[in-house]
């Protein structure tokens, strides 16, 4: 039977929700043998307390992105294709004042921007972002349609160079290069390649154009981080580079994964369905870099120290052979019998270099030598040849000898 002292005590502790049953069956008990006592002390709540949750915070891909948005280990992207850029400017602003995710986004890869060359840089300049345009010229054979762009933050990076551009029937590439202000040791530069692939395109001649632009640009930057992002519709870079990894696996049109995205670094991404542009018919694919840095991969070294008597018998050796060296300091300093050897040991423990006393040329005739140096100022001094040494009344002269 559990007692109103028992009871105060489980309520002090905060644990009295896990005792409802023994106190249901305390209850029962004393209903059947007369009424119960007042209960004194803190009277009971009717709500049952939920389970503490541990305490920290919220983790996760998203936070963590949230947390260092300028600042990530690879740059968040948004993939979309928009088909026609120019009437959804106001849409793309929209977002970018809105929503935070794609505002704090590092770069905007976009596909079938449908623009040209009578279409100028301010007229799609973004406050936030720099652009960097691929369009679809002459030698694609078609005069509207295709068109690749990207929009790179400026507070992500600012050091930012258009590496390749091409445009033909079977591929519309642009490469820019990046040096953001933050990036993790083991890469040396961010490559991000904006691809589209046209439907009716051979797919092994885009594939073969794609993979030579890359290799060439591996060769020159070995430790880089390449992104290949955009529509490639039938196509698969894989094909041609194995070793590169595909980020999205859900459907970008209807049940086809159209909008892929590659890049060298497994696991180095992970990719968000997003709402798509206007009235395209893709979905936009967002990705969180999943990538951690080596640094952090890293198990945190630690220093062993020998703890035992191996340990202690080192330091009493130490101290030990000081104290024999004392002795000897100072038995050497109070015998006089020995002068001669105290003041060698004093000349090794200085280290002491006597200097050598050889007389030279130059010591016998520096005497002349100053003699000449201070005569040449009596020679110019009119007052010193007359023996005046002073002016006025009182100026004392000699007899010059």
């Amino acid at each position: 039977m559990i007692t109103s002292e028992t009871r105060r005590s489980l309520e002090d502790q905060k644990i009295l929700s896990d005792f409802d049953f023994l106190l249901r069956s305390d209850t029962a008990d004393t209903s059947q043998q007369g009424p119960a006592a007042p209960a004194s002390g803190r009277r009971r709540s009717g709500r049952t307390e939920c389970p503490r949750r541990k305490r920290g915070k919220r983790g996760g891909l998203h936070a963590r992105l949230k947390a260092r948005a300028m600042r990530p280990p690879l740059p968040s992207l948004l993939l979309a294709n928009v088909r026609s850029l120019e009437n959804k400017l106001d849409e793309l602003r929209a977002r970018i004042t809105t929503q935070r995710e794609i505002r704090d986004c590092c770069a905007l890869i976009l596909t079938e921007t449908w623009l040209s060359d009578s279409t100028p840089d301010s007229a799609i300049q973004l406050q936030t972002h720099s652009v960097h345009r691929g369009d679809r010229t002459a030698a694609s054979g078609k005069n509207k349609g295709g068109g690749v762009c990207v929009f790179v933050n400026n507070r992500w990076c600012s050091d930012i160079k258009t590496v390749e551009k091409h445009c033909s029937t079977d591929l519309e590439l642009l490469m820019v290069k990046c040096r953001p202000f933050y990036l993790p040791r083991e890469f040396s530069a961010v490559f991000i390649l904006a691809v589209y692939i046209p439907p009716r395109a051979n797919s092994a001649t885009a594939l073969g154009l794609l993979h030579d632009a890359i290799s060439k640009q591996e060769t020159a930057h070995p430790d880089a981080v390449f992104i290949v992002a955009g529509d490639f519709n039938h196509c698969n870079l894989r094909t041609v580079l194995p070793k590169y990894h595909q980020h999205v696996s859900f459907p970008t049109r209807e049940n086809n994964i159209l909008d892929q995205v590659y890049s060298n670094v497994r696991g180095g991404y992970k990719a968000a369905a997003r709402p798509h542009f206007g009235r395209s018919d893709h979905i936009s694919v967002f990705l969180y870099p999943a990538y951690r840095q080596l640094l952090k991969q890293a198990p945190p070294a630690t220093l062993k120290t020998t703890k035992g008597p191996d340990r202690y018998d080192l330091r009493r050796s130490i101290r030990q052979a000081k104290r024999q060296y004392r002795v000897k300091l100072e038995g050497c300093y109070n015998t006089s019998a020995d002068s001669r050897r105290m003041w060698q040991g004093l000349r090794h423990i200085t280290d002491y270099q006597q200097r050598s006393r050889e007389v030279t040329t130059s010591h016998t005739t520096l005497p002349d030598q100053l003699n000449e140096f201070y005569a040449r100022f009596e020679a110019l001094n009119p007052d010193r040849q007359r023996g005046v040494y002073g002016r006025g009344e009182h100026a004392e002269t000699h007899r010059s000898l």
